[in-house]
């Protein structure tokens, strides 16, 4: 109420004031033009306008109204308060005009002393200035024709100034939209439809405005420069969403204006949307189709591989890439099942091989169905909503159908792991013992510290089966003086069919046979000479024996590490070899060095050469398509290309960890490393390949031991990685 009251004071304390103005007759020579000399404008200036009522023809009553009007157009800035400027150019114009009109010599000489902007210094000298009418008309006319020129060129300025500006802060205003809706880019790609569509094309058009608005404002400023103000802009693109282009404003009055290519930017957006994520989209819908007619129908369904690739550029592990693995795995489960039911005569490997695929394809699929349950969600289901509506109505109705989808696999896959790990079990407990010399010789690799090995033992390094049921071995024998023989033998149907031997004449030096392959004729074995105790390895070769039993030949290795596996590609013709240590015996303390070598098994000319360094021991070298993979435990692994991996436990001392490593034929290069996510340590002790898709890995947990180990279903420690180095079971990470 206060400041009521004083507004109303002031309001009736100034037409107080006014009021005598309006009662008596105004004199221009003392009421108003000692303002003006006093440089009181604004008094003066009402004071004119009320003269001008009562004295319409008072010539220079114009003049000065116009005079005002000139210094208070020339007082405020032209393009940060051009409407004033504009205004106040009018009222120059029409008092100015005025003016003119009116203006004649006998006014000159009557109110010469109303015109001292036109005295000379004569005038001023002698107190009797003499204007001639010629003198005043014109600048007058000048004044006239200025701010008619002003007022037409500062309007186009002033228009295609605020055009622009109001161009970009529309730019702006969409593009902030767009980051405030969308965390990423690729968010912003796969969830985009018409609405952002017509969003990024306004964008554009408002940026094209805002460059035709400035551009025109140029020029503009060249036809008629405004002092202070010479501005030019660049351009920069917009890289990366929400980090570049992000501003609140852009100040258009900085000398250099700064902006961003919305325009260019929005274009790009759509013509990705149109060819790349509409196109996607197509053939996601129709994968999706096909992967569920497949699982519905129980018919095979391969996996556009390239198309999921491509989509993961976009929207990484997205919920409908999961959903047509999990088809397409559910439909190869049911195939498999299928298949199995029909296979009656299948010995314990074969039975292991196809519980261990439908285990594969169960453990995908129950992987697959985990991921789409977690993305399940209304953004996810957005992206992708016309494709799933053919199936789901409803993000509700999505859910319940992956429910009841997780029921039926997680007693499919709860069945499957103990039917795999009893066979794996049964496979492992049948296989025969047999005796040589009335010792036994079992056909289960037995290798383990020497102290724990009898005189006169079989220690079986390697045991390989053929496709006949013949069991091919290699190993040593302890004798008394510890001093090792190395052999191989051929086992037919519980017999020993051949053996051979080898035996260094000087107790001083030992031998051994550490690993083996069959090949189309025979075996290739892997040798060694060492020192009779400390067992350091004096020289390495290959032999080859034929089916027979007659060693063909003997070819020395070119270094002394001990060969730990040899595998013969019979495809190729070419076998890989893999060393590691300088003693036979590997307690895996050291960081060594890990060797690769690939030759043809014709000529041994060397194919590829590759290493690593492992503190850690490797538990198996095995074949797969395009292909092997180096399965171990470590605590420290290292390779040439600068990658390194240290067990999460820290305990170097031991390896307490799985590593998987693989690596392709013909070429030798890296494809794939892999590390077990444990945070507990854990070690390896025994491999079982039953297919590409399903490599078992046994073992136990706790840090790593050179001791014998037995599985135990219940209790031994099992993973399964396939051919690509996925461990998908145990599907429960620890």
């Amino acid at each position: 109420m206060k400041v009521t009251y004083k507004h109303l004071l002031f309001l009736f304390l100034w037409c107080m004031g006014m009021a005598p103005l309006y009662g008596q007759k105004i004199k221009y020579s003392r009421d108003i033009y000692p303002l003006i000399q006093e440089g009181n404008y604004l008094q003066a200036y009402r004071m004119l306008h009320i003269y001008l009522q009562k004295e319409p023809d008072a010539i220079n009553a114009y003049y000065q109204l116009a005079r005002i009007s000139e210094q208070r157009a020339n007082r405020f800035d032209p393009l940060l308060q051009g409407h004033i400027v504009m205004r106040y150019a009018d009222s120059c114009i029409y008092y100015f005009s005025e003016f003119d009109k009116r203006l004649t010599e006998k006014e000159l000489r009557k109110n010469a002393e109303y015109y001292e902007d036109f005295f000379d210094e004569e005038d001023k000298a002698s107190g009797k200035p003499k204007i001639e009418i010629n003198e005043v008309k014109p600048v007058i006319e000048q004044k006239i024709a200025h701010y008619r020129r002003l007022k037409e060129n500062l309007s186009t300025i002033l228009r295609h100034f605020g055009k622009a500006v109001e161009h970009y802060d529309a730019s702006l205003r969409l593009y902030n939209g767009l980051t405030e809706q969308y965390y990423t880019y690729k968010e912003l790609l796969i969830l985009a439809d018409e609405n952002v569509i017509e969003t990024l094309n306004r964008l554009a058009l408002h940026y094209d405005s805002t460059v035709y608005y400035l551009d025109r404002y140029r020029r503009a400023l060249d036809q008629y420069p405004l002092e202070g103000y010479n501005q030019r802009y660049t351009v920069r693109p917009i890289v990366d969403f929400r980090i570049d282009g992000v501003e609140p404003f852009v100040d258009f009055l900085r000398p250099d204006i700064q902006l961003w290519n919305y325009a260019q930017w929005a274009r790009q957006t759509v013509e990705n949307i149109q060819k790349e994520i509409k196109p996607l989209k197509q053939s996601l819908a129709a994968a999706f189709k096909e992967a569920i007619q497949a699982a519905d129908n129980k018919q095979s369904y391969e996996i556009d591989r390239p198309l999921l690739l491509k989509l993961n550029r976009y929207d990484y592990n997205s919920l409908i890439s999961n959903l047509i693995e999990y088809y397409a795995h559910k439909s190869a489960y049911a195939q498999a099942e299928q298949i199995a039911k029909l296979e009656t005569n299948l010995d314990a490997r074969e039975e292991a091989q196809r519980f261990s695929e439908l285990l594969f394809y169960g453990g995908k699929a129950k992987e697959a169905l985990s991921a789409s349950l977690a993305a399940a969600n209304e953004k996810n289901f957005k992206k992708y909503e016309t494709i799933l509506n053919s199936r789901y109505t409803s993000l509700n109705t999505l859910r319940q159908a992956l429910s009841q989808e997780d029921a039926w696999i997680n007693q499919e896959v709860r069945r499957l792991e103990t039917e795999v790990k009893d066979q794996i079990n049964r496979l492992l407990e049948s296989m025969p013992v047999t005796s040589y010399e009335n010792v036994p010789l079992p056909t289960t690799p037995n290798w383990r510290p020497l102290d724990e090995v009898k005189e006169g033992e079989w220690v079986v390094a390697e045991s390989v089966k053929d496709g006949a049921g013949n069991y091919y071995l290699c190993g040593f024998r302890r004798a008394a003086n510890d001093q090792l023989t190395g052999f191989v033998v051929k086992i037919s149907e519980g017999k020993v069919v051949w053996m051979h031997q080898e035996k260094e004449s000087e107790a001083q030096t030992s031998t051994a046979y550490t690993s083996l392959t069959l090949t189309e004729d025979g075996c290739l074995v892997t040798a060694v000479a060492c020192a009779t105790g400390p067992y350091s390895i004096q020289k390495a070769a290959i032999e080859r024996f034929s089916n027979a039993g007659k060693r063909i030949e003997k070819v020395p290795l070119p270094f002394t590490d001990c060969p730990r596996f040899i595998r013969y590609n019979d495809v190729f013709g070419y076998w890989t070899l893999l060393a590691k240590g300088q003693a036979l015996f590997d307690p895996a303390t050291a960081n060594e060095k890990v060797l690769l070598i690939e030759a043809k098994a014709s000529n041994g000319q060397l194919n590829w050469q590759q290493e690593f360094r492992l503190l850690g021991n490797v538990v198996n070298l095995v074949p797969v398509e395009r292909g092997y993979v180096v399965i171990g435990n470590f605590s420290e692994i290292s390779f040439p290309d600068g990658e390194k991996a240290v067990s999460r436990v820290n305990n170097l001392a031991h390896h307490t960890n799985v590593f998987a490593v693989k690596y392709s034929s013909k070429l030798g290069n890296i494809t794939r490393r892999n590390y077990y996510p444990s945070k507990q340590p854990l070690a390896v002790y025994q491999v079982y390949k039953a297919s590409d898709k399903a490599i078992h890995l046994l073992g136990s947990m706790g840090t790593w031991k050179f001791q014998t180990f037995r599985f135990n279903p219940s209790e031994s420690l099992h993973l399964i990685i396939d051919s690509e180095l996925d461990f998908y079971y145990p599907f429960q990470k620890p």
